[in-house]
């Protein structure tokens, strides 16, 4: 089985799978995350409550102390405060690229993250001159953002999530 495995890897054209590799790669980062996020149709806010409740006690493993109670309710911002504002938009809509612009250039951009739904990851950073990630469905999710853009912060105990209607 080894001498197969051998015989394989020697045999294998290893610029070719580089290549094809590489080209997956580009691929990947051209298409982006493609979450379908709607855009928003018009301008609303929602507050979102990000407490976290245990549905069964936490106990630490090596000396089975039981370090969060089943029931327990936590709420991050009872005990650290966000300063980072997300803004959520889709990479593919030239609209929503010039809004988020326009937005860097009235926000201190060190404390903006920028998060695309859809599109060329690389290609929005070059447009923004800033570095921007991708959306996942979980931090969607958690966030409770419905539509693009967003902008979401921290407002007291909740995330406050601000959807911006751009009209195309």
């Amino acid at each position: 089985m080894i001498d197969v495995m051998k015989e394989r890897v020697a045999k294998a054209d290893w610029p070719d799978i580089q290549r094809r590799s590489g080209d997956a790669l580009k691929r990947q980062f051209a298409k982006g995350p493609g979450l379908a996020l709607p855009h928003a149709e018009e301008a609303r806010v929602v507050l979102v409550d990000p407490t976290v409740e245990y549905p069964e006690d936490i106990k630490d493993p090596t000396t089975n102390t039981v370090l969060i109670k089943s029931g327990t309710k936590i709420n991050p911002f009872d005990k650290v405060r966000w300063i980072r504002t997300l803004v959520f938009f889709d990479g593919t809509s030239s609209s929503q690229v010039g809004w988020v612009q326009q937005y860097l250039k009235e926000h201190d951009p060190k404390f903006v993250k920028l998060i695309i739904s859809d599109g060329d990851v690389q290609k929005v950073m070059e447009q923004l001159h800033q570095r921007v990630y991708w959306a996942n469905p979980l931090l969607v999710s958690r966030m409770g953002v419905g539509a693009v853009p967003s902008i979401v912060s921290q407002l007291g105990r909740h995330l406050r999530v601000e959807e911006v209607a751009i009209h195309e």
